[in-house]
Parts: structure tokens; sequence; C-alpha cells
């Protein structure tokens, strides 16, 4: 069993680490990244000290856990899952997952390493914007355990949109409509469970 949570061993997945992560496609995307990661930290910070002229730091750095945890939802939740979907789908389209049923490899671990491998650029650059989001959540004297039990529900939360993008992928014509799927799906469930 533990040889299926090795991702590192996991054809799927390191078939879309290598493709997902060339310098060429990553660096560009990290690095616009973790400049609106550092304008979402610093620009509340800024806006209330110099425009506002209030000392009150932990209402901006509030603020600042707000934008970023926005943000990061929008590269894991949206981004993810419509690229889990569009893997699996062009897997589909390709006909590789049919040529992947004679291979020794698990059903489950395929599986897994399309969860995260498909996604493997939005996983990275989240965890870049991490430190921003711990350094405005000292800045807004949160509790660092409650934070934290935030995280790990907002992370279940994207494993289950990540899910569901697999299983539009497998089940859509193309990957492109695969991909609208899985955000439409992605944007009603919130709209819906906003109010709750």
């Amino acid at each position: 069993m533990s040889d299926v949570f090795n991702l590192l061993e996991n054809p799927s997945f390191m078939k879309h680490a290598r493709t997902r992560l060339r310098p060429g496609k990553m660096l560009p995307v990290f690095i616009v990244f973790l400049v609106l990661s550092a304008m979402a930290f610093f620009g509340p910070l800024v806006w209330t000290q110099y425009v506002v002229g209030s000392n009150d730091m932990a209402q901006a750095g509030a603020i600042s856990v707000y934008i970023l945890w926005g943000l990061q939802g929008l590269a894991l939740g949206l981004i993810g899952s419509s690229r889990a979907a569009t893997s699996m789908g062009e897997e589909k389209e390709s006909g590789m997952l049919e040529s992947m049923r004679i291979t020794p490899t698990s059903g489950v671990r395929r599986l897994i390493g399309h969860l995260f491998g498909g996604p493997i650029r939005e996983y990275l650059i989240v965890a870049a914007s991490v430190p921003f989001a711990l350094g405005a959540t000292l800045v807004a004297k949160l509790p660092i355990h409650l934070v934290l039990l935030a995280y790990l529900i907002g992370w279940v939360n994207v494993v289950f949109y990540h899910s569901f993008g697999l299983v539009a992928g497998l089940t859509a014509k193309n990957a492109k409509t695969a991909s609208g799927t899985a955000v439409a799906f992605v944007i009603v469930l919130n709209v819906m469970l906003a109010p709750l």
C-alpha cells in the first residue's frame, strides 16, 4: 500500500512533473504568482500605514491573509481542477489510458499520479506563497492552529475538486469540455456553499 503513495516511483506523476515543471513553462508562472503574493502581503500593510494613516497592522494582516487565501484558492481550486480534468481528458483522447490497462501499474496508483501530477505546478506555486500567508498570519495575530486547520480543510476541498476534475476528464468528450466542466463545478459549488 505504501508503494501507491510513493509519487517519485509513480509513472503518471513523473510524466506530469517532467512536462509541467520545465523551466520555460514554470518560471514565468512562478514569478508572476510570487509577485502577486508579495503585493497581497505588503499592499494592505502599506495602504493601512501610509494611506489610511492607521497603525492597526493586525487588521491589515488579516486583509492580507484573506487576499492570499483567495489567490491560493484560485490557483489550486480553479486552475488546478481544470488541469486535473485536462490531464485525464488528454490521456483518454490520446489512447494512453486504454494502453495503460495492460501495464502492471494499479489503477489506484495511476489515479494518485493524475490527482497530484496534473496540478503539480499549481501545488508548487501555492507552496511558494505559503510563507507570505504565514507572515500575514503572524502580523494579524491569528491563532496559528486555526490557520493550519483552515489550510487542512482547504486542501481536502481541493483534493475533492481535483477528483471531480478527473471524473470530468474520464466522462467528457474531449479535454476542453472536461476542463470547462471542472471549472463550472468549482464555481457553482462555491457559490452555492458561500451562504453556508
